[in-house]
């Protein structure tokens, strides 16, 4: 049965729903529980899967720590490992020790880490994800169990690696080619070395920011042996002496390579938003927002919009620097400035702003909330349920005489079951206990914006609300095309709504008071 895990959950819940999620990755891996996986939360830990673990974060769940070690042995036809919807960060390693089983990061964020995969035999794909701030990536292409290439790179953003060795291997007659589409190579150097005289390198429609290349394993004889930027007056003469190097070492036509890729010799941050503090969307209208072979942007996130925390956002209320909310018991608020845009343009997803906090090394969702309080000695908590203890200390009518401090998270179940249970009621003096609902979709984060596509000073713009975590955004307009009401008012009707398309936009920024309280 598949298995939840978030910070609110206990190990002595059976994982089968998010109210009764485990509290570690490892002990729902631990348990009768089976992948796939679905995780909520922060979690400072290390996890040791085997073949055919899944674990979903829906962006957002976090995995840090010293060590996530994706470890599978060789034999044969065994399945794929998949991260999807995860961020992972602050490791050493992230590695696949197996030859037939692929490691596929899916939709993810690894960010400050030492090392991903630690050998060129191990198989890895990458698909909408960001690799961001690792030491050093070491993988290679080749034809899992299932005959399907393994160490594909699509729709991705790779940036500020230290050294990225990428080994193409050919698999028998199979041209095994290194597939790297529609990404984005940014600060680097690129070591490719191709196993066989079949394994082809191609790469289409890829933008390099300031990527050095070294290319060898051509047989030859002209292997590169020390890594080089490109040379050339313009990027586009850049690109094209990639394609001669290419040419020498691995044969064919210079116009056999780098299809649709392109050379950029600035900052990367005229492309990112803000890479330096993990905004990996596109700036609107850089070189990379309209580079794809289908006309639409490269990489992992799609164009935002520019808005500095500290520089464009004002009337900040109970969210700290980092956009997290402080005091969960209170309603969070700020206002931006007006935003140009540079031209009309749709905007297709909002990204959220506070959604969780951070409190005593664990973060809740802001769509939790709290029941009224339940004091001491009322005994009516219900089996099953997840409690926050508040006030004082208070200690359950279990065998053990279990004790939890305030802001603690227990679930109650039945003290029949012996020693170390969490009994239904607690002991007088004081203590009291509010239980935690979570996933009620009246909780979810919303955000307010007034827009327009042709006044920029918003001063006739109607204030619509839409909520933070839908899209693609419909809006009701008016005759002319103005919002008039988002997704989250009174009244929307999405048989009658439309994608939103402004130019000038300002946001007010809520969420709603009565979550978990703040320690």
């Amino acid at each position: 049965m598949s298995g939840y895990v978030a910070n609110w959950g206990n190990d002595n819940n059976d994982g089968l729903t998010r109210d009764t999620a485990k509290k570690s990755i490892q002990g729902a891996m631990d348990g009768s529980l089976t992948s796939p996986y679905y995780l909520f939360g922060l979690f400072n830990e290390t996890i040791v899967p085997t073949p055919d673990y899944v674990f979903y974060g829906n962006n957002e769940a976090v995995i840090s720590g010293s060590l996530l070690a994706v470890v599978v042995n060789s034999s044969a036809n065994l399945t794929d490992i998949l991260l999807d919807g995860l961020k992972v960060v602050n490791f050493n390693k992230l590695h696949n020790l197996g030859i037939t089983t692929t490691l596929n990061i899916i939709n993810s964020h690894i960010h400050n880490g030492a090392l991903i995969a630690e050998s060129n035999t191990s198989p890895v794909y990458i698909n909408g994800s960001v690799l961001s701030k690792v030491l050093a990536i070491t993988i290679q292409t080749n034809v899992n169990n299932n005959g399907i290439r393994s160490a594909c790179i699509k729709s991705s953003t790779i940036h500020n690696i230290g050294i990225f060795n990428l080994t193409v291997a050919g698999a028998g007659s199979t041209y095994d080619a290194l597939a790297l589409g529609n990404s984005i190579y940014s600060n680097m150097t690129l070591n490719l070395l191709a196993l066989t005289s079949i394994a082809i390198p191609v790469f289409i429609y890829n933008l390099f920011i300031n990527v050095s290349f070294k290319f060898s394993g051509g047989g030859l004889g002209f292997d590169e042996t020390v890594s080089s930027y490109p040379t050339g007056a313009t990027d586009a003469d850049k690109i094209q002496n990639l394609r001669n190097r290419m040419a020498t070492v691995y044969g064919g036509l210079a116009s056999d390579y780098l299809i649709g890729c392109k050379y950029y010799s600035g900052s990367y941050n005229d492309i990112f938003v803000d890479a330096d503090n993990g905004d990996f969307n596109l700036v609107p209208y850089c070189i990379a927002a309209h580079m794809s072979y289908e006309g639409d942007y490269i990489g992992a996130r799609r164009e935002g919009l520019k808005a500095n925390w500290n520089a464009d956002w004002a009337n900040i209320v109970n969210i700290d620097a980092n956009g997290r909310v402080i005091d969960q018991t209170l309603e969070a608020s700020a206002e931006s400035n007006i935003i140009d845009v540079t031209h009309v343009r749709s905007i297709v997803r909002f990204n959220s702003l506070g959604l969780r906090a951070a409190r005593n090394g664990q973060q809740i969702n802001t769509e939790s909330n709290l029941s009224a309080q339940i004091d001491a000695g009322t005994n009516v908590l219900i089996a099953g349920k997840t409690y926050q203890v508040v006030n004082n200390v208070i200690t359950l009518d279990n065998p053990a005489m279990t004790s939890y401090t305030p802001f603690e998270c227990f679930v109650a179940i039945n003290a029949g079951g012996g020693a170390g249970v969490n009994g239904l009621g607690f002991a007088a003096g004081g203590g009291a206990v509010k239980e935690v609902f979570t996933g009620a979709a009246v909780y979810d984060s919303k955000i307010q914006i007034k827009c327009s596509k042709i006044d920029p000073t918003l001063a006739a713009a109607t204030l619509i609300t839409c909520f933070q975590n839908v899209y693609p955004i419909l809006v009701i307009v008016d005759g002319s095309g103005e919002p008039t009401l988002g997704n989250a008012d009174v009244g929307y009707d999405e048989l009658t709504a439309v994608p939103l398309y402004i130019r000038y936009i300002k946001f007010f920024i809520k969420i709603k008071a009565g979550q978990l309280a703040a320690r």
